[in-house]
């Protein structure tokens, strides 16, 4: 998670809403809840791709929202190094 509250972007506060929805979509009870928290995280996505990242920060916090936190096509290695670029 990206905790330095300095860094802003609007990639970096997207991808910061865009995990919160999905610790929501995780705790979800209900699929009709879970699935309107994905249909807003996807809605955030696209907003996000919309944006050319300017930093490895940006761009890493991209990969991770598109794909899921990294559980679509990447490796746990990669994923680990994405997201120390990010936090």
């Amino acid at each position: 998670m990206i905790q330095n509250s300095e860094v802003t972007s609007p990639i970096l506060n997207l991808f910061k809403e865009w995990r919160r929805l999905e610790a929501d979509a995780a705790a979800a009870v209900d699929d009709e809840n879970e699935d309107l928290l994905d249909e807003a995280k996807q809605k955030i996505e696209e907003e996000m791709l919309a944006i050319t990242p300017q930093t490895a920060a940006e761009l890493g916090a991209q990969i991770l929202a598109y794909t899921q936190d990294g559980g679509f096509s990447l490796n746990d290695d990669f994923i680990d190094r994405l997201k120390n670029i990010v936090e």
